[in-house]
């Protein structure tokens, strides 16, 4: 099989930021060089990378402004809500947590691109069902973890507590940013089957990046509408 131009990766993670609304309609990309010291490529590498989503109708240029997202690019409305990481240790304290596995698997596209790494490279898969006061299932969660930063973490010994936190602890780095996109989505057979709950549900994606912006963690979790409510509060500027 041949191996996967690397500007075709690069363009998918800045797809996935753009989806996400970390680069909303209208906003600049980081200039060229920047890209190219994050991505450790070549100019002509990042050039082909933005030509790609140019193509598919995410970006344009504008002279004296560079390469900016495209109004209307994208088929669903996003919104950015800035929060606490506070906020998710304290999900994870009140909540019950299930192990269901634990697995080195090589990376499917979405889970390279969520952690900013060639597809096929090995990560730890941490499985796990959060439950409600009364035992009855609330989310399943799909974490990932590059491989060499999972060492010993085991979700059996979770409890209260987050794949997060272990990473931290066990690497000895600081995780400082979370990027969340939340959708509703029809989940596989085996995820409705595990929560027990109607055919369509929430999803949440997750990516937690260390201190200097490396991608450490990627959280997939289907929440069951029926016992989730996910709130926000938002203030005038």
């Amino acid at each position: 099989m041949a191996e996967r131009p690397l500007y075709r990766t690069i363009a998918e993670v800045l797809a996935s930021r753009v989806e996400t609304g970390i680069y909303g309609p209208g906003e600049p990309l980081p200039p060229e060089p920047l890209l190219q010291r994050e991505f450790e490529v070549s100019r002509m590498t990042i050039r082909l990378a933005l030509n790609q989503l140019k193509k598919r109708g995410l970006l344009f240029s504008r002279s004296g402004k560079g390469t900016l997202v495209r109004s209307g690019a994208l088929g669903a409305r996003s919104m950015k809500v800035t929060g606490s990481i506070s906020e998710l240790t304290y999900y994870a304290a009140e909540t019950g947590y299930l192990p269901v596995g634990r697995h080195k698997i090589a990376s499917a596209e979405e889970v390279a691109v969520g952690l900013s790494i060639e597809p096929g490279r090995q990560v730890v898969q941490f499985l796990g069902i959060r439950t409600n006061d009364e035992a009855q299932p609330i989310a399943y969660e799909e974490v990932y973890v590059p491989y060499e930063l999972a060492g010993e973490i085991d979700n059996r010994e979770l409890r209260g507590g987050t794949i997060f936190a272990s990473i931290e602890r066990t690497n000895g780095l600081s995780i400082t940013e979370v990027r969340q996109t939340i959708s509703a989505v029809i989940p596989p057979a085996d995820v409705l089957r595990r929560l027990d709950g109607p055919d369509c549900c929430l999803k949440s994606t997750r990516i937690y990046l260390e201190r200097g912006g490396r991608p450490v963690e990627l959280a997939i979790t289907f929440y069951n509408p029926g016992r989730f409510k996910y709130t926000t509060v938002l203030f005038a500027d």
